[in-house]
């Protein structure tokens, strides 16, 4: 398979071939190009190693922007309420042993992802969302680009989810379901192979999936989430068309309520994978 040699770091190193992307993204702005969709990754100041090795992985593929992320311990619980991240009750007390409730870590990431989504709004544009554990293929930014034109009603686009649960999207215009199981050791072996995987890529209608590592939003698909994923409760969530139901403990299970009313869209085969590894997440799930 023939390789793209603009995005593999080679002899010259990382700082060379990072110049000559801004080079053709200005290239492409002087020919009257559409500007292209900015990239803000979600971290926190303390994970320098994560970052480092975020850097190490991608840095030549596009220009990330780096965002603060929400540190969910020291996030007050009654201002998540008053923003409308989250539903009154659930900062109340458990009523009972194993009664469901976001940890402060899946609160903290809530709020890290949401106020992206209103910068999306405010500034009217699209914005792609990562989180500092992606990792990417190559042609990442060109193929984020070459999809979202094709797809301009485009409300939200997965590029990446986690591989330890199922995926659902819709195929043949949406007249054909399709539930995939992972081996996600398998990526985890292959991560080298991946980021040398320059493959065409095509977008599915996306029915149901978790993890939020990378993906890419337009104003109105913020707003819909914003209308109907928020505040955050976790009532149950009954997605029978795909055989489940289940308690909601983070974002990512909460987004999966709104998806079946939204232009929204998964990437395959994915732009975007994660170790997801959960001995190093930050993310604590309850269920």
């Amino acid at each position: 398979m023939r390789s793209n040699p603009d995005f593999f770091v080679k002899p010259l190193g990382l700082a060379t071939y990072h110049a000559r992307f801004v080079a053709r993204l200005s290239e492409n702005f002087s020919k009257g190009g559409e500007i292209v969709i900015e990239n803000h990754v979600i971290h926190l100041s303390s994970q320098v190693e994560r970052k480092a090795q975020f850097e190490a992985r991608n840095g030549s593929l596009a220009i990330f922007h780096w965002n603060e992320g929400v540190l969910g311990s020291a996030f007050d619980p009654a201002e998540a309420v008053i923003s409308g991240l989250l539903a009154p009750e659930m900062i109340a007390k458990p009523r009972f042993e194993g009664d469901f409730r976001f940890s402060p870590s899946a609160i903290g990431s809530a709020a890290s992802h949401v106020a992206l989504w209103r910068k999306s709004i405010a500034e009217n544009r699209n914005l792609t969302i990562l989180e500092n554990d992606a990792i990417l293929a190559p042609r990442y930014q060109e193929t984020i680009e070459e999809l979202t034109a094709r797809h301009p009603s485009f409300d939200f686009i997965q590029w990446g989810w986690n591989w330890d649960s199922k995926f659902h999207a819709q195929i043949l215009g949406g007249f054909g379901l399709v539930e995939c199981h992972f081996v996600q050791d398998q990526i985890r072996w292959n991560i080298d192979h991946f980021q040398k995987l320059s493959t065409p890529r095509i977008l599915l209608k996306l029915v149901h999936s978790w993890g939020i590592n990378c993906y890419t939003i337009s104003p109105k698909g913020a707003q819909k989430l914003i209308d109907s994923a928020l505040p955050m409760t976790t009532a149950i969530i009954d997605r029978s068309d795909v055989g489940l139901k289940y308690f909601p403990s983070t974002l990512d299970g909460v987004m999966n309520r709104s998806y079946l009313g939204m232009e929204a869209f998964a990437c395959w085969p994915p732009l975007s994978i994660v170790e997801n590894d959960q001995t190093r997440s930050s993310i604590e799930r309850t269920t």
